[in-house]
């Protein structure tokens, strides 16, 4: 069985800027570029963050939109997301 990824990157530009670590089941982390604690969130509010629905603020005090930064590029695509989320809940 291949072992689920423990992290996945949410936005990057020129490294890291936001990622989300697991945590256990259905609970992950995001964390900021100093890999700071920023929020625990489920699978759900982890993709309301994705969209864009819900907005995170850094360790520095910068709000992060991913819905509204630029699309593509810098940001997993929603297929990446989802098969982070499906590999750590069906090996939780």
């Amino acid at each position: 069985m291949k072992k689920p990824k423990s992290t996945i990157e949410l936005y990057n530009s020129e490294g890291p800027c936001l990622s989300a670590v697991r945590l256990g089941e259905n609970l992950y982390q995001i964390v900021d570029q100093w890999r700071h604690p920023i929020r625990n969130v489920s699978a759900v509010e982890l993709l309301c963050v994705y969209h864009g629905i819900e907005t995170v603020v850094d360790s520095s005090g910068k709000t992060w939109n991913l819905g509204k930064e630029i699309p593509g590029g810098p940001k997993p695509t929603l297929d990446d997301i989802m098969e982070y989320i499906r590999e750590n809940e069906k090996n939780s």
